[in-house]
C-alpha cells in the first residue's frame, strides 16, 4: 500500500476473509470498541492508517486460495518459500552447537 501514489486507486486482493472482512465491514466496530479482541490488531491498524491517509479509493477484495489466480499464486509461493527458509535456518541454527 505505501508503493502505491497516494491519489492512484488501489485493489488489493487476498484469499484471506479475515482481512478482507476486517478492513470492509468490522474496522468501524473495531476501532470504536478500541481494538478490543482483534487479533493481530497492530497490522490492521497499520492498514487502516496507511488506507485513511490515500485519497483514491482502497478496495479489498477476497479470491479463492489456490484457484488459479497468478497473483494470489505468486504470494502464496513467496510466503511458503520464506517459511521454509526460516525452518531451515533455525533448525541449522538449534543443531550447529
Amino acid at each position: 500500500m505505501e508503493l502505491v501514489d497516494l491519489d492512484q486507486p488501489l485493489c488489493i486482493r487476498s484469499d484471506s476473509e479475515y482481512l478482507v472482512k476486517g478492513m470492509n465491514e468490522w474496522m468501524k466496530n473495531w476501532t470504536i470498541e478500541k481494538w478490543q479482541k482483534v487479533e493481530n490488531r497492530d497490522l490492521f491498524h497499520r492498514l487502516d492508517i496507511l488506507r485513511n491517509k490515500r485519497t483514491a479509493p482502497t478496495v479489498f477484495k477476497h479470491v479463492k486460495a489456490h484457484s488459479g489466480d497468478i497473483g494470489n499464486d505468486m504470494a502464496d509461493m513467496l510466503a511458503t518459500t520464506i517459511v521454509d527458509a526460516k525452518v531451515a535456518f533455525s533448525t541449522n541454527v538449534v543443531t550447529s552447537k
